[in-house]
């Protein structure tokens, strides 16, 4: 009987414990996608205020 309720609290434990690692991990990855999609805004001209016609063509207009 000692045996199962040691096994169930265990099960606990582990459950509880997973949760806790796979929630951190989340946060760890949301916050790597955060940084990543604002370093990508950065890139694109002029970050919040591209209008999508991104095409690398104004600067070769401008050299000739």
């Amino acid at each position: 009987m000692w045996v199962q309720i040691l096994n169930v609290v265990g099960g606990v434990v582990f459950i509880i414990a997973m949760g806790i690692l796979l929630h951190g991990a989340t946060l760890i990855v949301c916050d790597r996608e955060r940084a990543w999609h604002e370093r990508r805004d950065e890139l694109v001209s002029g970050g919040d205020k591209a209008d999508g016609d991104d095409t690398g063509r104004e600067s070769k207009e401008e050299d000739s």
